[in-house]
């Protein structure tokens, strides 16, 4: 009937002004994936993984709605329109899968770039650690007497002898989950390779004090 023909036009308007949103947006995301910005800190990772929680909403609201009824309830597939509008909705599912799996390779390079900023900061105390630890040393003074010395030697003792494992362990860790397929936006590697270096040359000049100490 008339009325018929005129429900199903109404419906393939409104696939079509649907279908069209949905393409727009998928292709935004897309490009926004593409850029392959995971951020620079851990903050601006945050940001951008709350952003991709707005995406996955958005992406489920889509697929929600599923065009295989609306092609062929109320006599749709006797449509002149019928089979491009198959092939329109086969070509927007293709897309949203597509879309899909570029998301899913983008959240996995943010939550890499996140590890890396929480190894990033698990490096802050050793590295105040050692800057004090050698500002110590070079400052301290001869000691003049035995019971001076003595107390040098336990001052050393608790800063230096009784932290230093705690410390190396903490960057043997990170020397550990070192993850070359990860964003290098941390610069985790680097800021390791100059703590070990710092490390090193600070258990050299804390050689060389205790061994003042016991002279």
């Amino acid at each position: 009937s008339y009325s018929r023909f005129v429900n199903l036009d109404n419906t393939i308007a409104r696939f079509e002004i649907k279908s069209e949103k949905m393409k727009v947006w998928a292709d935004e995301q897309c490009a926004t994936f593409a850029k392959g910005e995971f951020g620079d800190s851990a903050v601006a990772v945050d940001s951008l993984l709350d952003n991709y929680s707005l995406y996955e909403q958005q992406m489920d609201l889509f697929k929600e709605q599923a065009f295989d009824g609306l092609l062929t309830a109320g006599g749709m597939e006797l449509h002149a329109r019928h089979a491009e509008l198959t092939e329109k909705a086969g070509a927007l599912e293709a897309k949203l899968n597509e879309t899909t799996a570029q998301a899913d390779a983008y959240e996995e390079m943010l939550s890499l770039n996140r590890a890396e900023f929480e190894k990033l900061k698990s490096m802050i105390k050793p590295e105040k650690w050692m800057d004090a630890q050698l500002e110590a040393i070079s400052k301290t003074q001869k000691a003049a007497t035995s019971q001076a010395v003595a107390h040098l030697q336990q001052a050393f003792k608790e800063s230096f002898t009784d932290e230093l494992p705690r410390h190396e362990r903490t960057l043997k860790v990170v020397r550990e989950k070192l993850n070359s397929q990860a964003p290098p936006n941390a610069g985790v590697a680097d800021k390791l390779s100059a703590l070990e270096t710092k490390l090193a040359d600070l258990k050299a000049k804390a050689a060389t004090f205790e061994a003042d100490l016991k002279a």
